[in-house]
């Protein structure tokens, strides 16, 4: 168990108890709500680690290396940038192919960019939220300015290494 996750059920218990001492039978009420919230999640989580697992036996090892490994350099970064930005899933899936993609052969620099630019130019998330919700305006100025974050991430990350 990682400290994370003692973190997190420390809190759930802590918010527990005292939501029995404020409210009587609160728990039942809480407990059925976080089942009917964790069961959807629980069997889509199991499915994108099982779909992770196959693509990473899928995925040739060399390719990936030759592609966004950790000797693909400057060049691996933009095109794990690239790859980031067209990524149009959520957290379940991306983490799990990210995984994959680890285990495979890719660099650490490279993933980061990927990871980075997956977070902040997601197509998904610009178009479909930031846009109408924001205008077209104020996503284009969050996005230039934000354009050097992947690579500098991984050029970080790549010096940490």
């Amino acid at each position: 168990m990682t400290v994370a996750t003692m973190i997190v059920w420390a809190l759930a218990m802590l918010f527990l108890a005292v939501a029995c001492i404020r409210r009587r039978g609160a728990h039942r009420a809480v407990l059925a709500f976080a089942w009917r919230q964790a069961l959807p999640i629980v069997g889509l989580l199991v499915a994108a680690l099982a779909a992770a697992g196959f693509l990473s036996a899928l995925l040739p090892d060399r390719l990936i290396a030759a592609i966004i490994g950790p000797e693909s350099g400057l060049t691996g970064i933009l095109v794990a940038t690239l790859t980031g930005y067209l990524i149009s899933a959520g957290s379940v899936m991306t983490f799990p192919i990210l995984a994959a993609l680890l285990h495979a052969g890719a660099g650490q620099p490279q993933l980061v960019a990927m990871i980075t630019s997956w977070l902040i130019f997601s197509v998904y998330r610009v178009y479909v939220w930031e846009v109408p919700m924001l205008g077209h305006q104020f996503a284009w100025r969050r996005v230039t300015v934000s354009l050097a974050f992947p690579v500098g991430a991984a050029l970080a990350v790549g010096l940490a290494v």
